[in-house]
């Protein structure tokens, strides 16, 4: 008697709770395939991949996914459960490497259950637990395409920073010749301070999601790294650096421009970076600002894979704030 009718509570539940990642791997692969499958990547696809098979394995795959899948595999959050069935997801995920930075990802609700106030009432628990954990900086992305979730984004409290668009250019990719420019060459050490000046005045909220602004991507001290500088009037008019990202070679390439020098300096930057590189053997990814420069890096045989807003908001000054009122 007791059992039935704690599994007919059950079958009823309805709202949010934590997620448990010993019974709730499964279930979220499924909807996060269901729901992102088209716009997935090859690392997101095999992460769902991934936690689908440990799934399987109840409470002992999900402690084998906090030992072998990255942290998005076993978030904290909040997932909406619904007479017994999974519908809502809502995550939160650290920085690494930068404890009061979080992320808020995967929000998402059942083709057949939206509009409801699902997703809100998600978001506002992840605030909550964030609040709860003493979190500074909560973060997220949204597509530049979905104008409904930003709305929804500003009206819980986050502000824009910036629209960025990933490009991608795989080894073998052709391109126009003839992009690079006399004036581009090679950055001698002592100027990589004029290349940080820039970046965190074009940049404030960072280069790479969803790491803050770190002179690390610039300094000297990094052997592997290559850079090209445009220099006008003893100004630095614009600049590319490629970091290395694994083997077989990879690029992550940060390109600055001046704004007076926007779409006059990207092309010959990144025809010098291309006739340097091993541009045949390597793989090449760029985060730009959605909708500048975009003959220039089709030129250069780049393609757009996916344009999203940053958002923030910042705990850590409400939490001042509060402190103070009080």
């Amino acid at each position: 008697m007791a059992a039935a009718a704690s599994a007919q509570a059950r079958s009823a539940a309805r709202g949010p709770r934590p997620v448990d990642v010993k019974r709730d791997m499964l279930p979220l692969a499924d909807l996060l395939e269901l729901v992102f499958g088209p716009e997935l990547d090859s690392a997101g696809r095999q992460l769902v991949r991934d936690m689908r098979a440990l799934g399987r394995f109840g409470w002992l795959g999900g402690v084998l996914s906090r030992l072998m899948l990255p942290p998005a595999a076993a978030p904290r959050g909040y997932v909406w459960e619904e007479s017994g069935r999974i519908i809502g997801n809502a995550s939160l995920l650290p920085v690494t490497g930068h404890a009061k930075r979080w992320v808020l990802a995967n929000v998402v609700v059942h083709p057949d259950f939206r509009r409801r106030g699902i997703g809100r009432e998600l978001v506002e628990a992840c605030l909550g637990l964030a609040r709860s954990r003493g979190i500074g900086t909560l973060m997220l992305q949204v597509k530049v395409s979905n104008p409904e979730a930003e709305r929804l984004y500003l009206r819980l409290g986050f502000r824009k920073l910036t629209a960025r668009t990933t490009w991608v250019r795989l080894g073998g990719a052709a391109s126009a010749p003839g992009l690079a420019a006399p004036e581009v060459r090679r950055r001698v050490s002592g100027e990589w301070s004029d290349q940080w000046a820039l970046a965190q005045r074009l940049y404030p909220e960072g280069l790479v999601w969803p790491n803050p602004l770190h002179p690390g991507a610039f300094r000297p001290a990094w052997r592997e790294a290559l850079h090209w500088v445009w220099y006008r009037g003893g100004q630095l008019w614009g600049s590319l650096t490629a970091l290395p990202r694994g083997a077989p070679r990879h690029w992550r390439l940060i390109l600055l421009a001046q704004p007076e020098a926007a779409g006059q300096v990207e092309a010959a930057l990144l025809g010098r970076a291309l006739a340097s590189l091993p541009a045949e053997r390597s793989s090449m990814i760029l985060d730009y600002p959605a909708g500048a420069a975009l003959t220039p890096l089709q030129l250069a045989g780049f393609r757009s894979e996916k344009s999203l807003t940053w958002m923030e908001r910042r705990l850590d000054s409400e939490q001042s704030r509060g402190s103070q009122d009080g």
